[in-house]
């Protein structure tokens, strides 16, 4: 049986999580909520409500990759790389659109 101490070594660097909390604190309003929204109810449904919109994309993409480039985060880094994922096809079809 694996212990529960053992879930909690995973070596996470007080600076990782420091960077979180800036980029975080770094965010407007709006955006925060935003954020809030995202992980409330999931990346796809905030898109399907408008929630998130194409001018807070790259504030966005900015938070949520400080977790995506920490694999010590776990299901975080894997939450975080679905929501990058999502907001590069908003990006994309924004893109088109001008086209």
């Amino acid at each position: 049986m694996k212990k529960i101490d053992d879930e909690f070594s995973i070596p996470t660097d007080i600076s990782d999580l420091l960077l979180v909390c800036q980029t975080y604190s770094s965010l407007d309003q709006k955006t925060r909520q935003t954020v809030e929204m995202i992980l409330e109810i999931g990346i796809d449904e905030a898109i399907k409500h408008n929630i998130v919109k194409q001018d807070n994309c790259a504030s966005l993409k900015n938070f949520f990759k400080a977790i995506n480039n920490n694999p010590y985060f776990g299901e975080a880094s894997e939450q975080a790389q679905d929501v990058l994922y999502s907001l590069e096809k908003i990006n994309s079809n924004f893109l088109k659109s001008l086209n």
